[in-house]
C-alpha cells in the first residue's frame, strides 16, 4: 500500500494551511470553498533527515532488497526538492 505524505515549507508568514497531525485544512480566508486534504504523515521544519526516515528510508531499503520503489516529489521551482532527496 502507498504512503502518502506531505513536507509543508517553512514560513515566518501568515500560515494558510491548519495541520494536524495527519490532515491538512485550507484557512477560509485564503480560499472561496473548504479544503481538507489526508495524509499518511505531514512533516514540517526544515530538517531533511526527519523526512528522509518518515518518507524514503523504507523505499532505499526495499530497492536494496530489489523490490521496485518510487519517491515523487511535487513542488514550487527552487523549493528544495532535489536537495532533500539527495
Amino acid at each position: 500500500m502507498p504512503c502518502m505524505s506531505c513536507r509543508i515549507r517553512p514560513t515566518d508568514h501568515e500560515h494558510a494551511w491548519d495541520t494536524s497531525s495527519k490532515d491538512i485544512k485550507l484557512n477560509p480566508q485564503f480560499g472561496k470553498a473548504p479544503q481538507e486534504f489526508h495524509f499518511d504523515e505531514i512533516l514540517t521544519g526544515s530538517e531533511n533527515k526527519p523526512v528522509y526516515n518518515a518518507v524514503a528510508r523504507s523505499h532505499v531499503c526495499a530497492a536494496m532488497d530489489g523490490y521496485n520503489a518510487v519517491i515523487f516529489a511535487y513542488g514550487q521551482t527552487a523549493s528544495g526538492k532535489t536537495f532533500t532527496l539527495v
